[in-house]
């Protein structure tokens, strides 16, 4: 039976403080096998955004990946124009 929407948000969360990474990326087919899915309902989508967003984690689809970011601002951009200097 494939995995919920809940279930992959908590197992891609705890992956990321386990390894301690601020972005997780993935090939689409990858992503499709950790869903246990050949195919999305943009319902599950939505489910798993949801979910992710519980533990502050961003759900991002590119063209050929899939990414997840912790919603803070771990690496600054950096420039003085931002900074108001």
């Amino acid at each position: 039976m494939p995995i919920s929407a809940e279930a992959l948000a908590d197992q891609i969360a705890q992956h990321m403080r386990r390894h301690n990474r601020d972005v997780v990326t993935l090939r689409w087919s990858d992503f499709y096998v950790l869903c246990e899915r050949e195919r999305l309902k943009s319902g599950f989508y939505t489910a798993l955004a949801k979910g992710l967003a519980k533990s502050s984690v961003l759900f991002v689809q590119g063209t050929s990946t899939v990414v997840f970011v912790k919603d803070f601002d771990f690496a600054p951009y950096g420039d003085p124009y931002f900074s108001g200097k």
